[in-house]
Protein backbone atom coordinates (compact mmCIF):
# COMPACT_ATOMS: atom_id res chain seq x y z
CA UNK A 1 0.00 0.00 0.00
CA UNK A 2 2.86 2.48 -0.32
CA UNK A 3 4.07 5.00 -3.16
CA UNK A 4 4.26 1.38 -5.72
CA UNK A 5 0.51 0.67 -5.21
CA UNK A 6 -2.53 2.21 -4.66
CA UNK A 7 -1.10 4.42 -2.18
CA UNK A 8 -2.07 4.48 1.47
CA UNK A 9 -3.83 7.71 1.48
CA UNK A 10 -6.72 6.39 -0.29
CA UNK A 11 -7.14 3.35 1.10
CA UNK A 12 -10.34 2.12 3.57
CA UNK A 13 -9.60 1.07 7.35
CA UNK A 14 -10.63 -2.52 5.73
CA UNK A 15 -7.97 -2.48 2.77
CA UNK A 16 -5.26 -1.02 5.33
CA UNK A 17 -5.61 -3.70 8.19
CA UNK A 18 -6.04 -6.56 4.74
CA UNK A 19 -2.11 -5.16 3.47
CA UNK A 20 -0.49 -5.32 6.50
CA UNK A 21 -2.22 -8.31 7.46
CA UNK A 22 -0.61 -9.57 3.62
CA UNK A 23 2.56 -8.23 4.18
CA UNK A 24 2.75 -10.24 7.25
CA UNK A 25 2.41 -13.29 5.55
CA UNK A 26 4.57 -12.20 3.04
CA UNK A 27 7.17 -11.37 5.34
CA UNK A 28 7.08 -14.44 7.09
CA UNK A 29 7.08 -16.79 3.74
CA UNK A 30 9.47 -15.09 2.22
CA UNK A 31 12.11 -15.24 5.57
CA UNK A 32 11.03 -18.46 6.20
CA UNK A 33 11.64 -19.76 3.14
CA UNK A 34 15.06 -18.68 2.29
CA UNK A 35 15.78 -19.80 5.82
CA UNK A 36 14.31 -23.38 4.58
CA UNK A 37 16.45 -23.52 1.46
CA UNK A 38 19.40 -22.15 3.21
CA UNK A 39 19.28 -25.25 5.81
CA UNK A 40 18.86 -27.94 2.72
CA UNK A 41 21.65 -26.37 0.80
CA UNK A 42 23.72 -27.00 4.59
CA UNK A 43 22.48 -30.46 4.82
CA UNK A 44 23.36 -31.18 1.08
CA UNK A 45 27.18 -29.98 2.11
CA UNK A 46 26.71 -32.25 5.31
CA UNK A 47 25.83 -29.33 7.42
CA UNK A 48 22.92 -29.86 10.15
CA UNK A 49 21.63 -26.18 10.83
CA UNK A 50 19.87 -25.39 13.49
CA UNK A 51 15.91 -24.27 12.41
CA UNK A 52 15.11 -20.49 12.44
CA UNK A 53 11.57 -20.96 12.27
CA UNK A 54 8.92 -23.07 14.06
CA UNK A 55 5.11 -21.89 13.13
CA UNK A 56 5.15 -18.56 14.97
CA UNK A 57 1.65 -17.23 14.05
CA UNK A 58 0.29 -19.76 16.22
CA UNK A 59 1.85 -18.52 19.36
CA UNK A 60 0.02 -17.46 22.47
CA UNK A 61 1.66 -14.72 23.62
CA UNK A 62 4.86 -12.13 22.32
CA UNK A 63 7.28 -14.43 24.48
CA UNK A 64 6.08 -17.29 22.58
CA UNK A 65 6.72 -15.55 19.24
CA UNK A 66 10.18 -14.77 19.79
CA UNK A 67 10.93 -17.81 20.65
CA UNK A 68 9.30 -19.04 17.14
CA UNK A 69 10.61 -16.47 15.20
CA UNK A 70 14.00 -15.64 13.92
CA UNK A 71 15.23 -18.19 16.50
CA UNK A 72 19.08 -17.94 15.61
CA UNK A 73 18.78 -14.22 16.19
CA UNK A 74 16.96 -14.77 19.62
CA UNK A 75 19.40 -17.09 20.41
CA UNK A 76 22.73 -14.73 19.73
CA UNK A 77 21.53 -11.51 21.44
CA UNK A 78 20.36 -14.35 24.68
CA UNK A 79 24.01 -15.63 24.45
CA UNK A 80 26.15 -12.47 23.62
CA UNK A 81 24.21 -9.59 25.01
CA UNK A 82 21.20 -10.84 27.20
CA UNK A 83 23.53 -13.46 29.67
CA UNK A 84 26.74 -11.81 30.13
CA UNK A 85 24.92 -8.19 30.53
CA UNK A 86 23.46 -10.45 33.94
CA UNK A 87 20.46 -11.92 32.56
CA UNK A 88 17.38 -12.56 35.05
CA UNK A 89 20.02 -12.81 38.12
CA UNK A 90 20.66 -9.81 39.10
CA UNK A 91 17.14 -8.67 39.96
CA UNK A 92 13.72 -7.40 37.78
CA UNK A 93 14.85 -3.64 37.79
CA UNK A 94 18.32 -4.96 36.16
CA UNK A 95 16.66 -7.78 34.46
CA UNK A 96 14.23 -5.07 32.59
CA UNK A 97 17.62 -2.43 32.03
CA UNK A 98 18.92 -5.92 29.97
CA UNK A 99 16.21 -6.23 27.87
CA UNK A 100 15.69 -2.99 26.89
CA UNK A 101 19.52 -2.87 25.42
CA UNK A 102 18.72 -6.41 23.66
CA UNK A 103 15.62 -5.56 22.10
CA UNK A 104 17.48 -1.24 21.00
CA UNK A 105 20.10 -3.69 19.83
CA UNK A 106 17.59 -5.96 17.88
CA UNK A 107 15.99 -2.73 16.06
CA UNK A 108 19.06 -1.47 15.17
CA UNK A 109 20.25 -4.70 13.92
CA UNK A 110 17.61 -4.53 11.34
CA UNK A 111 18.54 -0.72 10.03
CA UNK A 112 19.90 2.59 11.27
CA UNK A 113 15.88 4.01 11.09
CA UNK A 114 14.19 4.85 13.62
CA UNK A 115 11.21 2.67 13.13
CA UNK A 116 12.98 -0.48 13.39
CA UNK A 117 14.17 0.80 17.09
CA UNK A 118 11.14 2.35 17.71
CA UNK A 119 10.18 -1.30 16.46
CA UNK A 120 12.39 -2.81 18.38
CA UNK A 121 11.34 -1.02 21.83
CA UNK A 122 7.87 -1.39 21.30
CA UNK A 123 8.75 -5.58 21.57
CA UNK A 124 10.28 -4.49 24.91
CA UNK A 125 7.35 -2.89 26.10
CA UNK A 126 4.76 -5.52 25.09
CA UNK A 127 7.40 -8.23 26.17
CA UNK A 128 8.20 -5.93 29.84
CA UNK A 129 4.20 -6.38 30.44
CA UNK A 130 3.69 -10.03 29.46
CA UNK A 131 7.03 -10.98 32.07
CA UNK A 132 5.51 -8.20 34.80
CA UNK A 133 1.97 -9.63 35.15
CA UNK A 134 -0.07 -10.81 31.79
CA UNK A 135 2.14 -13.71 30.80
CA UNK A 136 0.17 -15.96 34.01
CA UNK A 137 -3.21 -15.15 32.68
CA UNK A 138 -2.08 -16.11 28.71
CA UNK A 139 -1.18 -19.09 29.87
CA UNK A 140 -4.68 -19.73 31.54
CA UNK A 141 -6.03 -18.62 28.40
CA UNK A 142 -7.05 -20.68 24.86
CA UNK A 143 -8.62 -18.73 21.80
CA UNK A 144 -7.92 -15.02 22.92
CA UNK A 145 -4.09 -15.13 23.72
CA UNK A 146 -3.69 -16.50 19.81
CA UNK A 147 -5.81 -13.33 18.73
CA UNK A 148 -4.17 -10.74 21.20
CA UNK A 149 -0.49 -11.81 20.03
CA UNK A 150 -1.61 -11.96 16.17
CA UNK A 151 -3.09 -8.25 16.46
CA UNK A 152 0.18 -7.18 17.92
CA UNK A 153 2.49 -9.01 15.67
CA UNK A 154 0.62 -7.92 12.72
CA UNK A 155 0.51 -4.15 13.82
CA UNK A 156 4.41 -4.28 14.81
CA UNK A 157 4.99 -5.53 11.09
CA UNK A 158 3.42 -2.26 10.35
CA UNK A 159 5.65 0.01 12.50
CA UNK A 160 8.46 -2.31 11.28
CA UNK A 161 7.73 -0.76 7.40
CA UNK A 162 6.89 2.76 8.54
CA UNK A 163 9.70 4.06 6.66
CA UNK A 164 8.35 3.44 2.83
CA UNK A 165 7.66 6.11 0.61
CA UNK A 166 4.12 7.05 1.10
CA UNK A 167 3.32 5.22 4.04
CA UNK A 168 3.88 7.16 7.32
CA UNK A 169 3.50 5.61 10.40
CA UNK A 170 1.25 8.32 11.72
CA UNK A 171 -1.30 8.26 8.38
CA UNK A 172 -0.97 4.18 8.80
CA UNK A 173 -2.24 4.11 12.49
CA UNK A 174 -4.62 6.79 11.54
CA UNK A 175 -6.09 4.54 8.91
CA UNK A 176 -6.19 1.59 10.92
CA UNK A 177 -7.60 2.91 14.09
CA UNK A 178 -9.88 5.40 12.98
CA UNK A 179 -12.56 4.19 10.54
CA UNK A 180 -12.35 5.93 6.89
CA UNK A 181 -13.79 5.32 3.26
CA UNK A 182 -11.73 4.66 0.44
CA UNK A 183 -10.63 1.65 -2.09
CA UNK A 184 -12.47 -1.10 -1.00
CA UNK A 185 -11.00 -4.46 0.39
CA UNK A 186 -13.51 -5.94 -1.91
CA UNK A 187 -11.23 -5.86 -5.12
CA UNK A 188 -8.18 -7.59 -3.61
CA UNK A 189 -9.94 -9.91 -1.73
CA UNK A 190 -11.66 -11.27 -4.90
CA UNK A 191 -8.70 -11.83 -6.85
CA UNK A 192 -6.44 -12.51 -3.87
CA UNK A 193 -8.37 -13.98 -1.28
CA UNK A 194 -7.82 -17.73 -2.32
CA UNK A 195 -3.84 -16.77 -1.82
CA UNK A 196 -4.77 -14.86 1.39
CA UNK A 197 -6.67 -18.11 2.65
CA UNK A 198 -3.22 -20.50 1.66
CA UNK A 199 -1.15 -18.60 3.43
CA UNK A 200 -2.81 -18.48 6.40
CA UNK A 201 -3.51 -21.93 6.17
CA UNK A 202 0.13 -22.50 5.20
CA UNK A 203 1.22 -20.65 8.64
CA UNK A 204 -0.97 -22.60 10.89
CA UNK A 205 0.62 -26.42 12.26
CA UNK A 206 -2.01 -28.11 9.29
CA UNK A 207 0.68 -28.08 6.78
CA UNK A 208 2.58 -30.21 9.60
CA UNK A 209 0.31 -32.81 10.50
CA UNK A 210 -0.73 -33.89 6.78
CA UNK A 211 3.18 -34.03 6.80
CA UNK A 212 3.28 -36.47 9.36
CA UNK A 213 0.39 -38.92 7.94
CA UNK A 214 1.49 -38.39 4.05
CA UNK A 215 5.80 -39.07 4.45
CA UNK A 216 4.81 -42.45 6.23
CA UNK A 217 3.70 -43.39 2.57
CA UNK A 218 6.39 -43.53 0.03
CA UNK A 219 4.29 -42.98 -3.23
CA UNK A 220 2.13 -40.42 -1.39
CA UNK A 221 5.62 -38.63 -0.63
CA UNK A 222 7.00 -38.68 -3.68
CA UNK A 223 3.84 -37.03 -5.48
CA UNK A 224 3.99 -34.09 -3.05
CA UNK A 225 7.49 -33.99 -3.95
CA UNK A 226 6.85 -33.28 -7.09
CA UNK A 227 3.95 -31.17 -6.58
CA UNK A 228 5.89 -28.67 -5.10
CA UNK A 229 9.31 -28.85 -7.34
CA UNK A 230 6.75 -28.14 -10.51
CA UNK A 231 4.78 -25.37 -8.43
CA UNK A 232 8.57 -23.78 -6.97
CA UNK A 233 9.77 -23.69 -10.39
CA UNK A 234 6.66 -21.75 -11.80
CA UNK A 235 6.79 -19.35 -9.18
CA UNK A 236 9.89 -19.12 -9.62
CA UNK A 237 9.74 -18.15 -13.56
CA UNK A 238 6.90 -15.85 -12.63
CA UNK A 239 9.38 -13.83 -9.88
CA UNK A 240 12.36 -13.87 -12.01
CA UNK A 241 12.66 -9.92 -11.52
CA UNK A 242 11.60 -10.28 -8.09
CA UNK A 243 13.68 -9.21 -5.04
CA UNK A 244 13.13 -10.96 -1.62
CA UNK A 245 12.10 -8.73 1.67
CA UNK A 246 14.89 -9.31 3.76
CA UNK A 247 17.11 -8.92 1.17
CA UNK A 248 18.63 -5.39 2.42
CA UNK A 249 18.84 -7.30 6.23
Amino acid sequence: IGAGGVGLANVSTPLAWLGILAYSLQLYFDFAGYSEMSNGLAALLGFDCPANFDLPYISGSITEFWRRWHITLSGWFRDYIYIPLGGNRKGQARQLFNMFLVWAATGIWHGASWNFIAWGLYYFVLLTIEKTFLLKYLKKGKVWPHLYTLFFVVLGWGLFTANQPGAPLGLLLQKLFVPQGGISAVYSLRNYGVLLALGCVCSSALPRRLWDKISRNTVAKLLVFTLLLVLCVCYVVAATNATALYANF
